[in-house]
């Protein structure tokens, strides 16, 4: 291809991740914007033949360059690659993506070369430093300290300073952070903060070895060497621990958690992924912390400090339901519509014990409208279902029959079905309201990311992409929280018990009658799944959907 000056390089390094390759592939040919070249480092020269037969098969129409490295050099592999097609192409926009990105968006080309301009960096993963390494201050605009290279959109001339390559060989897995320090001071670059614009798969294949200490001491240097310091100098976290006995994930983590804590504490209105916003999001980021650094006493402190904030705001009624106040009541207020939400759930004698976690999880919900209806075998075994209008308890021996009589004759709005024992974030009602309000009859399926819960410690969390049906063709991407309008599921035929995924099948039926478009994704961890138990649990791989669902065989998929 030849290439322009608006071509937009997109640059990128290879590791574990191969098997994203494709969808990355795709999701390019759908673009509005076509005049792109992507460039691939690969690190890993044990996957060059796999690499090589992804390249031959996706590659129709596009313009790819691919570099096979003997020795993995990190991300400073980009580096190389921007630097050549500086040189030989006259490079000017670059951007960067990591290997756990998607694109969701069919003009996302087009929105990132707009950020463009020369000599600046933008980027998606941007902070404010205002102490220590880890102390940090996330921003979505305005100009910040540092930009991670992951979303990152950049003027091309940088590459063509050989300094740049002159990065001590011991911090070359920190590249990020010596691009942002070295383009700012050497160069006069402006450093700038831009939205989340990236999908993001989060899992345990990244290759980021450098321990926290290291990185603080690189932060260190560059501010020696650039005569910048920052203007408080907070306590460190590091006191009375040693954050060297942690193996180099557990570090990465823990750095990761603290991170996110102080974003939620300096900026009470940001919503963390899964963890919600403010102190009870930080005091959960620490807690997490505190399990790989148990003695960590300056994370402990603060854990008492957020503890003693949190239990200001809660209260605990006659059944020991914890009813925790809400810190979004004033969004709940704002809502223009009040949707009427109602989850369903089937349960076995075997399965009561599960259920409890349910309903605690239910009544810890910041947004009141909603209703659980209980299909059973058996008769109800608590009171509870009859002391409360929106706990309702159903005895039937199809289950199926009996949920979907209930569809017909409720006045909700939105309905899901969910696995007894399930758990949902205190704010998963209201997010559905929220999205509600704001897009209308526009969605009318709803799905969001979530985890696993195992002793009240939540782990395997599961990132999900916007809806793709090329990508729900071959995946399970819906996962166990999923709520879908009343009127759409009546127009399907309502739920279906006999199959083994009946999220996924819902949404196969419901894709013949709606658009793609109107099958919406919360980018937000809003359920959590028993790890023992997997019946609806989104595993996020590769699926022969046909096979296992005999509605698939033959539907004949429109997506508008």
């Amino acid at each position: 291809m030849i290439t322009t000056k608006n071509t937009l390089f997109i640059i990128m390094c290879q590791w574990r991740r191969i098997n994203n390759l494709p969808i990355l592939l795709q999701s390019l040919k759908n673009q509005t914007f076509k005049d792109f070249r992507l460039c691939i480092w690969n690190n890993n020269i044990n996957n060059s033949d796999s690499l090589n037969t992804i390249l031959k098969e996706g590659c129709e129409n596009l313009d790819i360059k691919l570099v096979h490295s003997e020795k993995n050099v990190g991300g400073i592999g980009r580096f190389v690659l921007a630097h050549d097609e500086v040189l030989n192409s006259s490079a000017e926009k670059i951007f960067f993506i990591d290997d756990d990105q998607f694109i969701t968006d069919n003009n996302f080309l087009q929105k990132i070369s707009d950020y463009w301009e020369p000599r600046s960096i933008k980027s998606r993963w941007s902070f404010e430093i205002t102490g220590k390494y880890w102390e940090k201050n996330r921003k979505h605009n305005g100009a910040v300290d540092y930009c991670g290279t992951g979303g990152m959109i950049l003027d091309g001339a940088i590459f063509s300073n050989e300094k740049l390559f002159e990065v001590p060989e011991k911090y070359q897995f920190i590249e990020d952070l010596w691009l942002s320090y070295f383009s700012k001071f050497e160069e006069g670059y402006k450093l700038e903060a831009i939205p989340e614009c990236l999908s993001v798969l989060v899992d345990d294949n990244d290759q980021y070895h450098s321990l926290i200490n290291l990185k603080e001491e690189f932060l260190a240097h560059l501010r020696d060497r650039y005569h910048t310091f920052s203007s408080t100098e907070p306590p460190s976290v590091n006191e009375n621990t040693n954050l060297d006995k942690l193996s180099s994930e557990e570090a990465d983590k823990f750095i990761a958690y603290f991170d996110l804590a102080s974003a939620a504490l300096c900026n009470q209105n940001e919503n963390i992924d899964g963890y919600g916003s403010g102190a009870p999001a930080a005091y959960k980021l620490l807690s997490e912390a505190q399990k790989l650094a148990p003695g960590n006493q300056a994370v402990a402190t603060e854990i008492i400090k957020l503890q003693n904030i949190i239990e200001t705001e809660t209260t605990t009624n006659n059944d020991n339901i914890t009813l925790t106040k809400s810190y979004r009541a004033n969004e709940t207020q704002h809502l223009r519509a009040m949707p009427f939400i109602e989850v369903f759930t089937y349960v076995s004698q075997q399965q009561l014990a599960l259920l409890a976690d349910t309903i605690d999880s239910l009544s810890s919900q910041t947004y009141s409208h909603w209703k659980l209806t209980v299909a059973s075998n058996i008769p109800s075994p608590d009171p509870i279902f009859s002391h409360y209008e929106n706990l309702v308890w159903i005895q039937n021996n199809n289950p199926q029959h009996a949920l979907n009589h209930a569809v017909n004759s409720s006045n909700a709005d939105w309905f899901g079905l969910f696995d007894a024992g399930g758990r949902f974030d205190n704010d998963a009602m209201l997010e559905i309201a929220k999205h509600d309000n704001a897009k209308g009859e526009d969605w009318q399926i709803i799905y969001s990311d979530e985890d696993h819960v195992n002793n009240n410690t939540y782990t395997k969390p599961i990132f999900k992409p916007d809806f793709d049906i090329n990508q729900f063709k071959h995946k399970d991407m819906i996962g166990g929280f999923c709520f879908t309008r009343k009127k759409l599921l009546q127009r399907i035929g309502g739920i279906n018990f006999n199959v083994e995924n009946s999220n996924t099948d819902l949404v196969f039926r419901a894709i013949n009658m709606v658009n793609q478009s109107t099958i919406g994704h919360i980018a937000s961890i809003l359920y959590h799944c028993p790890l023992h138990h997997t019946n609806q649990e989104n595993k996020f791989i590769e699926t022969q959907s046909s096979v296992k669902n005999p509605h698939h065989n033959n539907a004949k998929i429109s997506i508008g």
